[in-house]
């Protein structure tokens, strides 16, 4: 799933091991950045509020990483002119 970030995230995916729980996989994002993030981010609390706070978008589109660049530079970011990234 490919996402664009207004701020950093850590994402965590958790197993059982030996009766415990321990983080499987992690997953991050950088701020102002698009990046691809494996689908069991979806199951974690803290991508519901990032995408709640409109923090996070699911880009699925090239029109919709248009629109997410375009407004990272013009809604309340305090640096208009910082380029926007692109993690592979």
């Amino acid at each position: 799933m490919r996402v664009f970030a207004k701020k950093a995230f850590e994402f965590s995916r958790r197993e059982l091991k030996d009766g415990m729980m321990v983080v499987a996989e992690n997953a991050t994002t950088i701020p102002l950045a698009f990046v691809d993030l494996p689908d069991w981010v979806e199951t974690d609390p803290m991508f519901e509020w990032a995408r709640a706070d409109e923090d996070i978008e699911i880009i699925q589109s090239k029109a919709d990483e248009k629109s997410a660049e375009l407004g990272a530079t013009t809604k309340g970011n305090k640096v208009k002119s910082e380029t926007i990234t692109e993690i592979k």
